[in-house]
């Protein structure tokens, strides 16, 4: 039984022109990583865990239609220069969604394909799916690094996802979770919105030193958000600090991103986050980024999934 299939070909566009390079000709699909350093592009379609939560349903069709819409994107410059032609971008498929299994056999067995993709020093890139696998994700990440390395974990999310399993685990449940069973890494969320979040879910995250950068700090703030980051969280900057970019697309305003799970009129907007996002990028070692619960049945014009595909091109640019 393979628990990873090739995404469908119709993802992997090409122009089939050489002054035109777009990224479905230069990714391709891997049954396992390669040896060769790359990138590793992981599915996950899978909404139980969404559903577990209450909420709703389209996210198991957010892998592919992120990728039709990133694989029709050009080839960024960086990838065609001579010396960076040798980064494999590997597609190592869609977790198949076994009815057999288990929601829990399915993080396994998603954590088992990014782990060894990430420890044989790949970068990771995935597509949820429901935010409950930011914890197979997450747990892969961490346990791909060494004993001395102080790994950060940033949340861009409406949602703390603290939530304890009720009796078992879903889309609320990623980071409490985590960090039950990890205390060697530092967390910041970002973009949490007070309706979206309990007393107690914040006295946890309190409890647990998960520190929070909330949407009514940033509007509050005549700062940019990039100099509020830097300024609330200067020393959790440093140059190589592995970290696991994990972002919930319902962090962003329903203006921008109403194709997912649960929307608000309320929330970051890209022309915020991307400086931001590029920022960390430049100045951490940004292993790992996920992208979940884009849920293309409720999106507007494909722009939840364009949003996704703009944030994974934006990862790619910095290999």
């Amino acid at each position: 039984m393979s628990h990873f299939a090739s995404p469908p070909t119709s993802v992997f566009f090409s122009k089939s022109d050489a002054q035109d390079p777009r990224l479905g000709e230069v990714f391709a699909f891997h049954e396992t990583p390669l040896l060769d350093k790359g990138l590793a592009l992981l599915g996950y379609p899978d909404d139980d865990g969404v559903k577990a939560n209450g909420g709703r349903i389209g996210a198991s069709q957010g892998p592919d239609q992120i990728r039709h819409w990133l694989y029709r994107m050009v080839t960024p410059e960086n990838l065609q220069a001579q010396e960076k032609q040798n980064i494999k971008l590997m597609d190592l498929g869609n977790l198949n969604r076994f009815e057999s299994l288990s929601l829990k056999e399915r993080h396994l067995n998603g954590f088992l394909k990014m782990k060894e993709a990430l420890t044989l020093g790949h970068r990771g890139l995935s597509f949820g799916g429901g935010h409950d696998y930011g914890y197979p994700d997450g747990k892969a990440f961490l346990e791909s690094l060494d004993e001395n390395a102080k790994p950060l974990i940033l949340n861009f999310d409406a949602h703390l996802d603290v939530r304890p399993p009720n009796p078992e685990n879903h889309s609320g449940t990623p980071f409490y979770r985590l960090r039950s069973e990890f205390l060697n890494f530092e967390m910041i969320q970002i973009g949490i919105q007070n309706q979206c979040n309990s007393k107690a879910h914040l006295k946890w995250c309190n409890e647990n030193n998960i520190q929070i950068l909330s949407l009514d700090a940033i509007w509050n703030s005549s700062q940019s958000l990039v100099d509020l980051f830097k300024n609330q969280f200067s020393q959790a900057l440093t140059k190589d600090r592995p970290t696991f970019v994990s972002i919930d697309i319902d962090g962003f305003s329903w203006s921008y991103a109403p194709g997912c799970s649960q929307s608000w009129p309320t929330g970051l907007e890209p022309r915020d986050f991307f400086p931001l996002y590029d920022f960390l990028l430049q100045h951490l070692d940004v292993r790992l980024t996920s992208i979940y619960e884009v849920a293309p049945p409720l999106d507007v014009e494909n722009g939840t999934s364009k949003l996704a595909a703009q944030i994974a091109y934006r990862f790619l640019r910095s290999l």
